[in-house]
């Protein structure tokens, strides 16, 4: 009886067939399904479902109080990435180019200290600075610049302050990234070309960094949309952010469609920054931005 000729086994290959990489992608996008497409889908079908579907928006937008509390979080937001921007960028620029070991020493405490503290720990500190006999006000009346207490707590100056502060650590970190790859020399020729020291870092870092300073930008933004504790602590009642009315419709009011048309609002504003930012600055060069 003739032998049967032996099957040749398949060649091995460094690449996986297409139901190899299902297989391995798929506790990832069961994941991604569960926490993130799935709760999204819902947010949306709460806020445009009953009782009144799209009708829902302007019912929420009719209410003034609604459209204050949405206006306050957008604008005091973009106040703080504002100035988390100018303090970021002048804090990760001189550790970039300082030499002095003590002086960076001081920067990175400076930076990383706060960074690492609690939250409820900087809220609590700030609320003893800012009180009517806090430290602040005792050095005022104590230069004499304030004979009566400054309202300095429980309102909108608290809070981008407080904010400021909190995410100021967040402008750092990827400022100084994308400044690692600007050459510092470009600013010293400049000057040796007759610029002072500010205009030649306008006219040679500031044009390099700008993906750098609009990736930052949008992160501390799209976070910062979200606070719910320091709007709480050092605003009070009159600077409420949206995280704030969503927690009284859900636990006070018990609306959740009210709760789910703040969080849409809240969510197609971060869309709308992140969408702004690929179209001013480019999608590769904000990406190789946020990589850096």
């Amino acid at each position: 009886m003739p032998r049967r000729p032996r099957s040749r086994s398949r060649a091995w290959r460094a690449e996986r067939g297409v139901g190899a990489g299902v297989l391995l992608a798929l506790p990832m996008m069961l994941l991604v399904a569960a926490l993130l497409v799935y709760p999204l889908g819902r947010l949306v079908t709460v806020a445009l479902g009953p009782p009144h579907g799209f009708g829902n928006l302007a019912a929420f937008f009719d209410h003034p109080a609604n459209t204050r509390v949405i206006r306050i979080t957008f604008l005091d937001s973009a106040l703080v990435t504002v100035l988390c921007l100018a303090v970021g960028a002048v804090v990760a620029w001189s550790l970039r180019v300082t030499e002095r070991r003590a002086n960076r020493l001081l920067l990175w405490t400076a930076m990383i200290v706060p960074f690492l503290m609690g939250s409820v720990l900087k809220l609590y500190a700030f609320t003893i600075l800012l009180e009517s006999h806090g430290v602040v006000n005792g050095a005022l009346r104590l230069l004499g610049m304030a004979d009566e207490p400054v309202e300095l707590l429980y309102n909108r100056f608290a809070v981008v302050l407080g904010l400021t502060y909190q995410m100021l650590p967040f402008a750092v970190l990827p400022l100084l990234a994308g400044f690692r790859t600007i050459d510092p020399e470009l600013a010293r020729a400049a000057e040796g070309l007759g610029a002072g020291r500010l205009r030649a870092v306008w006219d040679t870092v500031v044009p390099l960094a700008v993906p750098s300073l609009l990736a930052t930008g949008t992160l501390v933004y799209i976070i910062t949309l979200g606070f719910f504790l320091t709007p709480e602590v050092l605003g009070g009642p009159s600077s409420p952010f949206t995280a704030s009315l969503i927690y009284q419709d859900v636990f006070e009011f018990y609306d959740v469609t009210s709760a789910a048309v703040s969080a849409l609002v809240l969510l197609v504003g971060s869309l709308a920054v992140v969408g702004v930012g690929y179209w001013v600055v480019g999608r590769e060069r904000l990406a190789r931005a946020v990589a850096a």
